[in-house]
């Protein structure tokens, strides 16, 4: 199963745009984006998935394995946020939360979920 989730990152590293990674579903993506070997893989600052809770969930990328340093956080002024006050804070209607240490946030849609990681990747 670890060939099959390469397989698919890697897949999906190809089609990341603008410093995000979209997955289909929840992959081990961590390590294989890191080690990946593929250039547009050292330009991904943010990865999305489906949440298990529902809704999506956006990580930034590590910048290594066994760190809590990212790539790029979110912004500051959205940390400890949820609900409405993410909302009017990052402008986008169905974020839901945002990590104090800024390396998570959640949104009920896929579309709110690459609205925002690009708002992250831009600032």
């Amino acid at each position: 199963s670890k060939e099959k989730a390469k397989d698919m990152v890697e897949y999906a590293i190809n089609n990341s745009e603008n410093g995000i990674m979209i997955l289909d579903k929840f992959l081990p993506w961590k390590e294989l984006i890191i080690e990946s070997e593929n250039p547009k893989a050292k330009l991904i600052n943010f990865t999305i998935f489906p949440s298990n809770r529902g809704g999506y969930s956006i990580y930034a990328v590590p910048l290594r394995l066994g760190t809590f340093e990212s790539r790029k956080l979110f912004p500051e002024k959205w940390a400890g946020l949820k609900d409405k006050e993410l909302q009017k804070a990052s402008g986008v209607e169905t974020a839901t939360f945002c990590h104090n240490k800024r390396f998570i946030c959640a949104v009920e849609t896929k579309e709110d979920a690459i609205k925002l990681a690009k708002i992250a990747n831009e600032i």
